[in-house]
């Protein structure tokens, strides 16, 4: 999948409550005369000026440093803490904040990066992390940022469901800060439609549902794609968001059908998604479920000669959108067939079809055998059932005559070898497996791991008192805690690795910004409002100044 780094999560918004008493409705600057012992602005002005002046800015968009100050003067709820570490931090996070605020055609949004990415949306925005600007945003002054921000992504040509997005729960999470019913019930028909394109999309007929892990924006994770807490908490947090919105409306129907939606959802997670030996959520791969079976390659030769297959123009059946054709003949040498460092081409989400790949060349070639990389993965693409190839002959496809069956086996080039044929084109014909997913309660096989993201369902709310002794492994060296932890996957796994070749983004140990921030905030929700006795207020605040700790580059001169 694309390169996805969280350039800011914000802190979790429990370190935001200190500061809810500041968030007016009405947008104007700070009032000209405040209560005795209230925080004064100009107290903290330094730290803005100081972030100002060691910035290279080279991206401006529609507050500049040189504005910075004022900005967040009047936007910001003001903070003091004893911890000068975590109180700097905080004035950091929001003066990176305001740098992502960018205004276009269609009103207001806020960007994940600075620079434009080929792998964003409409105006450079991306869903994976909306759900954090969007909680963290809420306490802006001005309205008119995350008005325009939430309209954006369901009637002014955004994207919600290109990575997981928890848009409801966040637009309700907003609301508590900031109401705006009119804002919210007027949305209502499209946040139900998105509900429901995330169940055609990815819920499959046993109730769970699933998502890769790369648009889950974690990729190369050891859980790997399947049946993840992540999309499934938020789904949860969804239908209960979509619930109380239905109130607001007058929409009995609305109420009635979510909460039954979130009911079976969090009795799916608790049920299926739990590993009673290991007591973590940990991500069920779909094909133990004896889900849908796709097909897919990492790359086709011709001769076993990679600049003969760079000539051809490829096409074929199918390709799933964020696949691509291209990958079939860009000479990149697969790892495996799961390599999710390169790209590949499936023919997701079909299950049990017929379909075909093709190459055309600008000019007769001899060809006298083929070879390719099948990709399979853990979430529905299996090596295809059975496969043959055809060369062009005039108008028609014929059979080469092979001289042994082609192969379907991973992790290697299945080659086929024939008489020589000349020909201008060569096809492949493939069946991709195909099993229905079964209906009623799934009983699957979990993953080896524990990663980070299990302590999702606590973001939301979902699980009962007697899941917290999960957060047994935040605080264990063996599992996530870490001097700039915690990690994304526990460090007693053997797959564990904190590496610096490959992907760009990988989930499989390194702590990242976007996990840490769901974890401060679920783990706040947990002691606010779970009797439990496995961690407490001081874990949290370790956990706080680890994050902290996570945000200071030292320079190769020392600053």
């Amino acid at each position: 999948m694309q390169p996805h780094k969280n350039r800011f999560m914000f802190i979790g918004p429990a370190i935001f409550v200190l500061g809810a008493g500041l968030a007016a409705s009405n947008p104007a600057a700070v009032p000209a005369s405040q209560p005795e012992g209230a925080l004064k602005a100009d107290d903290f002005r330094h730290y803005v000026e100081a972030f100002n002046r060691d910035d290279a800015e080279l991206y401006r968009q529609h507050v500049p440093n040189a504005r910075s100050w004022e900005f967040l003067r009047d936007n910001m709820p003001l903070f003091a803490c004893p911890d000068a570490g975590i109180e700097q931090t905080y004035y950091f996070r929001w003066w990176t904040y305001r740098k992502h605020l960018k205004e276009t055609p269609d009103g207001f949004v806020i960007t994940e990066f600075l620079p434009s990415v080929p792998w964003a949306g409409k105006h450079n925005a991306i869903s994976c992390p909306a759900g954090h600007h969007l909680y963290e945003g809420r306490w802006l002054r001005d309205p008119r940022f995350l008005d325009d921000y939430s309209v954006f992504w369901f009637r002014k040509g955004g994207d919600p469901r290109h990575y997981s997005f928890w848009a409801a729960d966040a637009l309700w999470a907003r609301h508590l800060v900031t109401p705006n019913p009119a804002l919210l019930t007027n949305l209502l028909p499209d946040l139900i439609a998105n509900f429901e394109a995330w169940e055609k999309k990815r819920r499959d007929p046993n109730g769970l549902f699933w998502q890769d892990d790369g648009q889950d924006g974690m990729e190369v994770s050891i859980g790997g794609s399947g049946y993840r807490a992540t999309i499934n908490s938020y789904m949860f947090g969804d239908a209960v968001a979509l619930a109380r919105i239905g109130e607001l409306a007058g929409r009995p129907e609305v109420v009635s059908r979510f909460r039954a939606e979130a009911a079976r959802i969090k009795q799916l997670v608790e049920t299926a998604l739990w590993d009673e030996s290991a007591q973590f959520f940990k991500v069920a791969p779909r094909t133990d479920a004896g889900s849908a079976k796709s097909a897919g390659a990492l790359e086709w030769r011709v001769n076993n000669d990679p600049a003969l297959a760079l000539k051809a123009r490829v096409s074929a059946s199918h390709c799933w959108e964020r696949d691509t054709l291209a990958a079939l003949n860009d000479g990149r040498e697969p790892k495996s067939s799961g390599d999710s460092s390169i790209p590949r081409m499936t023919f997701w989400d079909r299950q049990g079809t017929a379909e075909w790949l093709q190459y055309d060349f600008p000019s007769p070639i001899e060809a006298r055998s083929a070879q390719v990389y099948w990709f399979q993965d853990t979430a529905g693409c299996r090596v295809p059932k059975t496969w043959r190839l055809l060369y062009r002959r005039g108008e028609e496809w014929r059979p080469v005559k092979a001289r042994e069956p082609a192969g379907v086996l991973p992790d290697r080039y299945n080659s086929v070898s024939f008489d020589p044929v000349n020909t201008t084109g060569l096809r492949i014909e493939l069946t991709c497996q195909g099993a229905a997913a079964p209906a009623g309660p799934p009983t699957l096989r979990l993953a080896d791991a524990r990663e980070l993201h299990g302590y999702t369902p606590w973001y939301v709310h979902l699980p009962e008192a007697r899941f917290a002794v999960a957060w047994k492994q935040l605080v264990n060296p063996r599992g996530f805690q870490a001097p700039f932890g915690p990690t994304t996957a526990e460090q007693r796994h053997p797959r564990f690795a904190v590496a610096y070749s490959g992907h760009e983004c990988q989930w499989n140990g390194p702590s990242w910004p976007y996990s840490t921030s769901v974890t401060l905030t679920a783990m706040a929700n947990l002691l606010n409002n779970v009797q439990q006795d496995v961690v407490g207020r001081k874990d949290y605040l370790e956990l706080l100044r680890t994050y902290t700790r996570s945000h200071r580059l030292k320079l190769d001169d020392g600053t």
